[in-house]
């Protein structure tokens, strides 16, 4: 049997590998524990002239490994592992294995005929077996498809979020890096230590959660790119935005980092303090009631446009309070942010120059990559060179963040040209949070009916990152 020279090792995953001739079963322990049997065998035979034969052992129970090694051990952890259906060259067909001969037939166990016990129907059987086949779920080939990564912004986070990934060395290496950086500039906090093993876990202060979230994106990103994941487009929400820029290549890790650190450094000198609330209306709707409660000088606006049918308005406490009550009282839903202040409000105004001084000057990533990025500063496309603006990050703090407009023109995109077909948009940040108006756009969009959207998201709250991680895997590779 040969092997075509297009088929190539699976160095990357241990345990497996492709044999070229045939072998004897092991009778040796395997990473110390005794082999049992083969216990599942895996075969693709005559499929579009591919033959293979895959198989796993089962091993003896074993003790639970200490998740201090499990973060040191990445073939401990499930991987990825795409296989072409079609490869670029045809491998010939295994000659058909010889018949062994038939066994004499047995003596019959009475006169009456043979054992109950051992009869075969072969009618239902087969009978069963096909119906089985006809039951599989069908994968759907779907046109070419672009891919968007949207990134969550802040009020999303949890302690412990995607501490699972810590076994998968590209994703703990970036945080590590990312630690290392933000030491660097001041930093004196761990970040790992404060993302995962804190007692008392900080992720409410601004000083904290805004490092922590961005550096947690860099990493998903980073892993995503590991398994040759990458995007066409990009989008940010707030400053999500700062990720979505490093993935673009526009800025590099350290800035992303630096202006991470200044945004959270300013917000904990914020003064005026205020809140945000998420609610469940459009800006025209929810723009009437914002200015019944300002008419005795109480200060509310809406801070994020996300959809059709969902805002986040930003303001003092008190008016935050008034207009919530209204919103009660119509049974509209409402949910307060977990953010300490008023972001994109007047309320910035006071840290603005700091802000701008803090971030200083920003340096470009490695070579880019040809990845359209639409801002939710503008709600239109945004170029490298605008992005390593200091005060480009002044105004994604201060001013309203445009996420509807600007997954509008990643629509638009997706429908245009080489595009059309299906969007894949993996969400990637602490929670799906932007699902629902992600969802909502598209349904408002005018063409959506040309455009197939398929959602993914990397984490989700109090879920185990690595199944969330795999998860948003599958959507690519069965949609």
């Amino acid at each position: 049997m040969s092997i075509s020279p297009e088929v190539r090792p699976l160095t990357h995953v241990s345990g497996f590998s492709i044999a070229d001739r045939e072998q004897t079963w092991p009778d040796k322990a395997v990473f110390g524990r005794g082999l049992r049997r083969a216990s599942q065998v895996v075969s693709c035979l005559e499929l579009e002239h591919v033959s293979s034969h895959l198989g796993h052992h089962r091993s003896q129970p074993s003790t639970s490994i200490p998740f201090s090694k499990a973060m040191k051990t990445s073939h401990v952890m499930p991987l990825p592992l795409p296989l072409p259906l079609r490869p670029p060259l045809p491998l010939p067909p295994l000659p058909p294995p010889p018949l062994p001969p038939l066994p004499p037939p047995p003596p019959p166990l009475s006169r009456r005929g043979t054992d109950a016990r051992h009869k075969l129907d072969v009618e239902r059987t087969a009978e069963r077996i096909l119906r089985s086949f006809s039951m599989a779920p069908m994968l759907r080939i779907r046109p070419r498809q672009a891919v968007c990564f949207v990134f969550t912004g802040s009020g999303a986070q949890w302690f412990s979020m995607g501490r699972e990934l810590l076994a998968y060395d590209v994703f703990r290496t970036s945080l590590e890096t990312s630690g290392r950086l933000l030491e660097g500039m001041g930093c004196g906090w761990s970040l790992i230590e404060e993302m995962f093993f804190s007692k008392k876990p900080r992720m409410d202060e601004p000083s904290v959660f805004q490092p922590a979230c961005t550096a947690l994106q860099l990493a998903l990103a980073d892993l995503l790119d590991s398994w040759s994941v990458r995007p066409s487009v990009v989008v940010g929400h707030s400053s999500g935005e700062i990720a979505a820029a490093y993935v673009k290549r526009a800025i590099s890790r350290r800035s992303a980092l630096k202006i991470a650190f200044a945004r959270g450094l300013v917000s904990d000198r914020m003064t005026r303090g205020g809140g945000m609330h998420a609610v469940g209306l459009g800006e025209e709707q929810v723009e009437p009631l914002i200015s019944l409660v300002q008419q005795d000088g109480s200060y509310v606006v809406v801070g994020c446009d996300n959809s059709p049918e969902s805002v986040t308005i930003s303001g003092d406490l008190d008016a935050l309070a008034k207009t919530q009550l209204l919103l009660e009282k119509l049974k509209v839903f409402n949910r307060r942010v977990r953010v300490k202040n008023a972001y994109h409000a007047v309320h910035v105004d006071e840290v603005a120059d700091a802000y701008l001084d803090a971030i200083g000057e920003l340096s470009a990533g490695r070579e880019e990559e040809e990845v359209d990025m639409f801002s939710s500063v503008t709600g239109g496309q945004v170029g490298s060179e605008r992005l390593r603006e200091a005060s480009y990050w002044v105004s994604n703090l201060k001013q309203q963040v445009k996420f509807r407009d600007a997954m509008g023109c990643v629509l638009a995109a997706a429908r245009g040209g080489k595009r059309e077909g299906s969007l894949m948009v993996t969400e990637i940040g602490p929670h799906p949070a932007l699902q629902s108006a992600i969802q909502q756009t598209f349904n408002y969009n005018e063409n959506r009916e040309r455009t197939h959207l398929i959602y993914t998201s990397m984490l989700s709250r109090e879920q185990s990152g690595v199944r969330t991680a795999l998860e948003a895997m599958d959507g690519y590779w069965s949609a």
